[in-house]
């Protein structure tokens, strides 16, 4: 999520420093190639994971109910609030900069028409939703297919060979999605592109198989997370390779999705390593992964406006875009504190959150992963 925050800082949404300064370009580029390329493909891979759990635990009727309103009700919230905010703010954005800002926004709802580009950031949200209905779906066609042939669903529901099949389709899905950038494509319509659907579903569904009934990773699963090193080696290899040559050719398309497999790999084995026991159930860890939910849905607005206000100013890119990113940083993370965490907001996004856990363990609730 904050990764998000990240990318959103560094694009040149308002003209300001990338125009004056010739590395900016350079750098910013590769930091928004290396953040797109592996963030969404590893927040649909935890998200997969996660669903998986609260199904096999809560039951499914559970998990739709959870995940209506951690994520579709924030989402449907989000679109009539953040979405027209942030008309307001690409306006503002400009006129703080000394720039032409174009026409003042002509109304402060959201375009429902289904074929209409307009999600914005919260894009994500809206596939998410897609991606449960469609595990709930699968969920019940695999009920009926093992009273109809248990033999044969048992040999073909095993999660290492459901996650190589995910493998072998998201390749084929990033064929078929040329994006005109690095990184897989994004689709932001009410009617998303089925393609652009099936590529984060294949992510989703590997996470989702390596889910097991224990609570567990599975050991094929734990034995490769235990060589991140080298799948971050192989990652920097894949986007070097991918960057090298038109995003459009088929040795970057491949390259490109080996970059996001590997950097999963890489970054779930480094996370266990290093948050494994006492430091991952640390209150602090648990405050930031509650506030980074309410920081990517509002945060955007506020980016605009900054870059707004540091625009034209003719500093380099190496001082505006962290004033950019700190500054919306803390707006975002000290609202979050003072006026989400514990009230009825807060709640709908995370759960509710006493304050007193915040000296003591916090308790884990599946939130939007």
């Amino acid at each position: 999520m904050f990764l998000g925050v990240v990318i959103h800082a560094c694009a040149d949404f308002v003209p300001h420093y990338a125009t004056a300064d010739r590395l900016a370009p350079l750098v910013l580029d590769a930091v928004v190639d290396l953040i797109h390329g592996f963030r969404m493909p590893l927040f649909f891979a935890v998200s997969g994971y996660f669903t998986a759990l609260v199904w096999q635990r809560r039951g499914l009727g559970s998990l739709l109910q959870q995940r209506a309103r951690r994520v579709l009700l924030p989402l449907a919230l989000s679109l009539v609030t953040v979405r027209p905010a942030l008309e307001w703010s690409f306006y503002l954005g400009r006129v703080l900069a000394g720039t032409d800002p174009g026409p003042v926004p002509a109304s402060a709802g959201f375009p429902v028409s289904p074929t209409t580009s307009g999600m914005a950031h919260l894009w994500f949200l809206w596939m998410l939703c897609y991606l449960v209905v469609a595990f709930a779906a699968l969920v019940g066609l695999g009920r009926v297919a093992r009273r109809l042939a248990p033999r044969t669903t048992r040999a073909l529901a095993r999660p290492g060979l459901f996650v190589v099949a995910m493998l072998a389709l998201s390749v084929l899905m990033q064929f078929l999605m040329p994006t005109g950038q690095f990184g897989p494509a994004y689709t932001d319509r009410l009617l998303l592109d089925l393609v652009v659907v099936g590529y984060y579903g294949c992510f989703f569904g590997a996470g989702a198989a390596c889910y097991a009934p224990a609570g567990h990773l599975p050991s094929w699963l734990l034995t490769a997370q235990a060589r991140w090193p080298l799948w971050g080696a192989a990652a920097l290899v894949s986007l070097s390779t991918g960057r090298s040559l038109p995003v459009e050719h088929p040795v970057s398309q491949a390259a490109q999705v080996a970059f996001a497999w590997l950097t999963i790999l890489m970054l779930t084995g480094l996370f266990q390593r290093v948050f494994a026991g006492e430091r991952g159930a640390d209150p602090r860890v648990r405050w930031l992964a509650d506030a980074s939910y309410w920081t990517y849905l509002v945060h955007f607005p506020v980016v605009l406006v900054l870059q707004g206000l540091v625009g034209g100013r003719g500093l380099p890119f190496w001082v505006t875009v962290p004033v950019v990113l700190v500054g919306a940083m803390v707006i975002c993370l000290v609202s979050y504190q003072y006026l989400v965490r514990y009230t009825a907001l807060g709640a709908l996004l995370n759960g509710w959150r006493s304050r007193e856990s915040v000296r003591g363990a916090a308790h884990p609730r599946a939130g939007t992963a």
